[in-house]
């Protein structure tokens, strides 16, 4: 039987990634919508709108903190033979 061999597998390291821009994309999507109904939109729907990107911004740090933190770290050992 040979030495086991070790690596570590990270979830915020594919997901994460995806995360991060998904969120930052609905974030920009909801600047952009914020400035197409500020003229015409009454009070309510800005706070709506207001509420999501605060929201998607929040959402978007925390995921972006994780992956610079490298996220939760699983170890998998595999051995070789039995």
């Amino acid at each position: 039987m040979t030495a086991p061999h070790r690596f570590t597998l990270s979830p915020a390291g594919g997901l994460g990634v995806f995360r991060a821009l998904l969120l930052l994309g609905l974030c920009g999507w909801g600047q952009y919508a914020a400035w197409r109904w500020h003229r015409d939109a009454d009070p309510a729907q800005i706070a709506l709108v207001a509420g999501g990107i605060l929201l998607a911004t929040v959402m978007m740090g925390v995921a972006w903190g994780r992956l610079r933190r490298g996220g939760r770290r699983f170890t998998l050992e595999v051995r070789d033979g039995a």
